[in-house]
């Protein structure tokens, strides 16, 4: 073997292939269509770059090592480099697309949301793909097969050089596409969050041992419901309830499921933008006030651990209300909420997480004229605020019969019981000429928000509560008053307690304050939106 580099000749690669068997031949082909793939997607993210220097840096590391890898690596070596690129790529399309995000704007929230998908989200966002997309994820599994039966052999190339070539890409390979998964890698061994994820673990709110007011208590959490569309829609149920309260100014702290739940089951505030917090949550507090807690969600818990899963993973039960995801899905909620309110032995906290408006909107209600192939074949079509407005407004209408049924459940209820129900957060549906991302328009935050007390607890609370409360409901406020107040109106006492936080001992606490939300990575106040 020569120790001297020289060109390869047109002729020679000829013959290369030529010598090939014909699985060979074909691992090669697959090898090539591969890197094609990627590396169209590569000159799309880069143009689609504007300038951004960093990311035009990434996008030509990426192309390298990519190149590098299909000429030199073996094949288990070259798949196990080509598929992270692969799906940050295809990530990175999508975003860039959809939203007109980088994968590195919004990595965090990616990642978390991943380890919380059910398959149903999967057929969503594959419909909502573009047919780019979809080629290159049905070719890639079957074309990876391929590839396994070819290994590269350079007869003619020093080994020294092959070497060398080698330890560069491998060098490099992490400041490529890779380098946009630096906030999840940050994020994850952050010495920050470990603190936090211990001094969770440690937490005791230790409340008085006297007896409660609520012997159940339900919290009720939607999805993507918007007040502007919500309120009217749920106002023909109103006479059906003696004692409900109806707050039309709340606002989300969150644009998103992740970060917006745990402000409403835990005192997470506005400024506490780790993902974790230091303290546990609602399902604590009542368990150590001699509650049996139970967390109801429409799908799976989560195998990853994120903002949602170390708070639900505090409850008693765990319980999925739906054995698949439907345009009635959330009527589910009803049998399994009767079965659990039937157990009079203990007292309950009962969590909901309701699919609520979840997009795709035509996804979200009964219609027996609109088959299962129309709402696919619709959720295909360019998306158009008249077309998306037409199904929200169809899917809260029917949202709002579902929570007005469950709600009954708790009227109708013997024993002092308690009903707080709130969406998580709201959406864009192009108030300002986007859809849903990036969520910088009011309704993203401004959310539904309803406390509902039986005849039995309105007559355990006092009238000063009641008073503020009434008072509060078309004051100014956030999720942050949640905690305080449902463990106000459910008679726990905690020597921790913040009742800055209770809307039960003040009327308008943030009184002529303006209210900040997070969202695109920035802080921003709501009311300048």
């Amino acid at each position: 073997m020569s120790d001297e580099f020289r060109p390869i000749k047109l002729s020679e690669i000829k013959a290369f292939f030529s010598g090939l068997s014909l699985k060979e031949k074909i691992a090669v082909s697959a090898r090539a269509i591969m890197v094609f793939i990627a590396l169209f997607a590569l000159i799309v993210m880069f143009v689609k770059a504007e300038g951004n220097a960093r990311n035009e840096t990434e996008l030509l590391i990426g192309c390298f090592t990519l190149l590098g890898s299909a000429f030199f690596f073996r094949p288990l070596f070259f798949l196990l480099l080509y598929f992270p690129v692969f799906f940050i790529l295809m990530l990175n399309v999508h975003l860039r697309r959809t939203y007109g995000l980088f994968l590195s704007d919004v990595a965090n929230q990616v990642f978390a949301v991943i380890g919380d998908t059910n398959k149903t989200e999967v057929f969503e966002y594959l419909a909502g793909a573009s047919f780019f997309e979809l080629i290159a994820l049905l070719l890639t599994a079957p074309l990876s097969v391929c590839t396994l039966f070819y290994t590269p052999k350079f007869k003619e190339i020093p080994v020294k050089w092959i070497r060398i070539f080698c330890f560069i890409i491998v060098l490099s390979y992490p400041f490529g596409n890779l380098s946009q998964l630096a906030p999840v890698v940050k994020t994850k061994f952050s010495p920050e969050q470990k603190e936090i994820l211990e001094k969770a673990a440690a937490f005791k709110f230790n409340p008085e041992k006297s007896g409660n007011k609520a012997d159940t208590v339900v919290i009720l959490i939607g999805e993507s419901h918007r007040q502007a569309e919500f309120n009217p829609a749920f106002d023909k149920y109103v006479s059906g309830f003696q004692n409900l309260y109806r707050f039309s100014d709340m606002t989300s702290l969150f644009a998103g499921t992740l970060n917006g739940v745990p402000t409403i089951l835990s005192r997470k505030k506005a400024t506490d933008r780790f993902n974790f917090f230091y303290e546990k949550s609602v399902f604590s507090l009542f368990k150590e006030a001699g509650y049996e807690t139970y967390f109801v969600h429409y799908t799976n818990t989560a195998f990853e651990q994120n903002q949602l899963s170390v708070i639900y993973k505090e409850a008693d039960h765990f319980i999925k209300y739906a054995k698949k995801i439907t345009p009635v899905t959330d009527e589910s909620i009803l049998p399994v909420l009767e079965n659990l309110l039937a157990n009079r032995k203990k007292k309950k906290l009962i969590v909901i997480k309701m699919i609520g408006i979840h997009i795709n909107f035509s996804e979200r209600y009964p219609d027996p004229g609109f088959s299962s192939f129309r709402r696919f074949w619709t959720s295909l079509k360019p998306k158009t605020k008249e077309r998306e407005m037409y199904h929200y407004n169809k899917a809260i209408s029917y949202s709002a019969g579902v929570i007005a049924d469950i709600m009954q459940k708790i009227e109708q209820r013997p024993e002092p019981s308690l009903l707080l129900f709130s969406s998580d957060h709201g959406i864009c549906i192009f108030d300002k000429g986007t859809f849903h991302i990036p969520a910088t328009c009011q309704n993203a935050f401004h959310i539904p928000a309803m406390l509902l007390l039986n005849p039995a607890l309105t007559a355990a609370t006092s009238d000063d509560a009641k008073k503020n409360l009434a008072c509060n409901q078309d004051k100014p406020l956030t999720a942050e008053y949640y905690f305080e107040t449902i463990a106000s109106l459910a008679g726990i006492s905690y020597s921790s307690a913040d009742k800055r936080y209770d809307l039960t001992r003040k009327c308008d606490p943030l009184h002529e304050k303006k209210r900040p939300v997070y969202t695109a990575g920035k802080d921003y106040f709501y009311e300048d939106l």
